[in-house]
């Protein structure tokens, strides 16, 4: 969400954590390279703005090589305590799309026996897209190494099921969400299974905190909170809060748009925060007054309190994005009126 995440905790389980050492190349060409110049932009449907590169997707691979090896690792050290179990392997977003495959055909290869899951956190785009991608059957592939495959909707999951039968000629059951692969001998499950919120603990934090500081008495107040990401379509937001103001003038000095500011990793934050701060500043002096302001803009992330106390005290909440995996902030809003 919005709000900074308390982490006090993370240290009592540094003994079952394994990190993955990458260099600075490995990140630039992999993660900055074929993860968000290429396969971000693609996934959230904007192909225009996709660049491929065979060097990026070498690291990809690359990287994709050693987080399945240590996830095969962390399984051969789980098995030498518990002999006994099976290990579930849970493998997370369009940076490890290649990690499943791997993970499946190496235990093959030392005779281990694990589950392997896989969650799309993002968009999953039809197969005008995806066909797009120079290396997309490696992907595909890739991903379906898993036992099941998970979804933010059932959308994605449908476009997943079409790019199976569409690009690998797989045979594919939509009703039943299941692709048939390594040439029929395994069937691979796929579930809409969207992502939620602590429900009770903003339910409970919105009980007894004072009233934001953010919201003004006498006037409507309208929630945006949005990490400085080309996805979320923020110009277009506010040209239509401009519009808005144009066309309602009884509105003018009754209502203020709150825009929360979160940081992005997708290397354009600077230049689209330049940008939108051009166009908020014209926006109030085009129509502000001494005494009240269009649109206020606050640099995130904030406290959770400060968050929860927000989302109560606004009238609206406006989500807006382009194109979105699961946008949590409307879960966290709700949790915080009920």
């Amino acid at each position: 969400g919005g709000h900074t995440q308390d982490l006090k905790d993370a240290g009592k389980l540094k003994d079952e954590i394994c990190q993955v050492l990458l260099g600075k190349e490995e990140k630039d060409l992999a993660y900055s390279g074929a993860c968000k110049a290429g396969l971000w932009p693609l996934f959230h449907s904007m192909a225009d703005r996709s660049f491929f590169d065979e060097q990026h997707w070498k690291a990809y691979r690359k990287v994709n090589e050693k987080y399945a090896e240590a996830t095969l690792e962390a399984a051969k050290s789980l098995l030498a305590k518990q002999p006994d179990c099976v290990p579930v392997i849970w493998i997370h977003d369009y940076h490890l799309m290649e990690v499943p495959n791997i993970v499946r055909r190496r235990a093959a290869e030392d005779k281990l026996t694990v589950k392997i899951g896989y969650f799309m956190h993002i968009p999953f785009p039809p197969w005008d897209m995806v066909k797009i991608h120079p290396w997309k059957d490696i992907f595909l592939q890739g991903v379906l190494g898993s036992d099941l495959v998970a979804f933010q909707c059932e959308d994605y999951l449908l476009n997943f099921i079409d790019c199976c039968e569409r690009g690998l000629g797989t045979r594919v059951d939509r009703k039943l969400g299941i692709v048939e692969h390594d040439a029929g001998g395994r069937n691979v499950k796929l579930r809409s299974l969207p992502i939620g919120v602590p429900f009770e603990k903003f339910c409970k934090h919105a009980e007894n905190l004072p009233k934001s500081s953010l919201v003004q008495d006498g006037v409507s107040t309208v929630l945006c909170i949005d990490s400085m990401d080309f996805t979320k379509g923020l110009s277009y937001r506010f040209t239509a809060y401009e519009k808005f103001l144009e066309k309602y003038h009884t509105h003018r000095g009754c209502v203020v748009l709150v825009q929360v500011c979160l940081p992005s990793r997708s290397g354009q934050e600077n230049t689209l925060l330049e940008a939108l701060n051009t166009q908020v500043n014209s926006i109030n002096t085009k129509y502000g007054t001494d005494s009240w302001k269009p649109v206020q803009m606050v640099n995130g992330p904030l406290s959770l309190e400060e968050m929860v106390a927000l989302y109560r005290d606004v009238d609206v909440a406006l989500i807006t994005p382009l194109r979105d995996g699961m946008n949590l902030f409307a879960k966290e809003f709700v949790s915080c009126r009920i």
